[in-house]
């Protein structure tokens, strides 16, 4: 039977239960109400098993994607209805042909260790789990699955985020020189506006006002980036010669996966092996930041919405702090001390053999200020400057 108790010495809560395999297991919890719901699910799973209840319908997971699809996630944004579908298009090698009331914890289990051998980063694997566990939520209420298997798997600590490189201006103008016709537009205008890539495939050239010198992004129901949000970006003076010789029409002339394939291609002659199309936005904002500019007009320019978005993209080694270091500072008297040498273990005993260390306590080192007070010298004062 399931249980559910209160650890106090480790202040968790456990659940004891019978797994798929129907051996007795614990899991843990840091939250009572997180303890609830799974104990609520082992109970129902032990009824089924007790009822001999199967799912009504065995349908393959592969043809249970485009139900998932038509039902559920068309009622989601067009971002997060792309990700989740292209995300479970991924998994259907490791659920091939396999009905979704047949899918227990072992084979979830399979599943994340087949991506973490590959290399996949532990966000992206908890992120394949987050989808799962939604689909076969799905599922139940659809009677194609009789339980969430994700629930039995335990989630990848989450671990510090890598910092994200700027590139120098260097490698920029490398990059800029070894784009193909095709890409040179689309690559300087990454590069000069710090667009995302999602934005720029729907931008056309109406979207750059070249007398105002600014650029309009404009955001609809049907753009599936994140940000969701109109804002103005100013252009600089090698942009707007670049424009001068677009034609009318969309600024991407090619697919956006064209376009990704040229760039790798593009990154191998610059030299910029770790060069990705998000890197140049990643740049724009970092070299922003390094110019001086305050962090509200960034914020504005970049189109984040909060500073700790903008925290990423703070590259600073403290070498540019340099020239600032006399904005504030305060004169500090420093006081030079005189100490007295520090005293031998032979210098402890006295003559007769015994042991000074009780009566000499604590002065084995006197600073001269205290001399001073028993009519020894006083130190010079100096002033130091920070």
């Amino acid at each position: 039977m399931a249980g559910l108790w209160y650890d106090k010495k480790k202040t968790r809560w456990i659940v004891s239960f019978k797994n798929a395999q129907g051996k007795q297991s614990r899991k843990f919890f840091s939250v009572k109400t997180d303890a609830h719901d799974f104990l609520g699910f082992a109970k129902s799973r032990e009824e089924r098993l007790r009822n001999n209840l199967e799912c009504i319908d065995a349908v393959p997971f592969e043809e249970a994607l485009p139900l998932y699809r038509a039902e559920y996630l068309s009622m989601q944004s067009q971002t997060h209805q792309r990700r989740a579908y292209d995300r479970l298009r991924y998994l259907i090698p490791s659920f091939k042909n396999k009905p979704l009331c047949e899918i227990d914890s072992r084979n979830i289990e399979n599943l994340k260790r087949e991506r973490l051998a590959k290399g996949l980063a532990n966000k992206t694997v908890n992120e394949d789990l987050t989808t799962l566990s939604s689909f076969f939520k799905w599922a139940m209420k659809r009677n194609l699955a009789v339980e969430n298997p994700v629930q039995e798997v335990d989630f990848l600590p989450k671990l510090p985020r890598s910092t994200r490189r700027a590139y120098t201006k260097d490698e920029i103008e490398r990059i800029l020189l070894n784009a193909c016709p095709c890409c040179l537009p689309a690559i300087a205008i990454l590069a000069n506006t710090g667009c995302r890539l999602g934005e720029l495939e729907h931008l056309k050239k109406e979207d750059f006002d070249v007398d105002n010198l600014i650029l309009r992004i404009r955001h609809t129901e049907n753009t599936p980036v994140k940000g969701k949000e109109n804002r103005v970006v100013p252009l600089n003076d090698s942009l707007v010669e670049v424009l001068k010789t677009l034609p009318d029409g969309p600024i991407l002339s090619v697919a956006r996966k064209t376009f990704e394939k040229h760039f790798k291609e593009i990154r191998t002659m610059a030299r910029v092996p770790d060069a990705i199309p998000h890197g140049l936005r990643h740049t724009y904002v970092s070299h922003l930041v390094a110019s001086g500019m305050d962090l509200v007009s960034v914020m504005r320019i970049s189109g984040h919405k909060d500073i700790e978005t903008l925290q990423k993209y703070l590259h600073s080694t403290g070498i540019d702090l340099v020239p600032e270091r006399n904005r504030v500072q305060f004169a500090v008297r420093i006081r030079c001390y005189n100490l007295t040498p520090i005293r031998t273990k032979q210098d402890k005993t006295g003559q007769n053999g015994q042991n000074e260390m009780t009566q000499n306590q604590g002065l084995m080192q006197v600073p001269a200020v205290a001399n001073a007070e028993r009519g020894g010298f006083e130190p010079p004062i100096e002033l130091l400057t920070l």
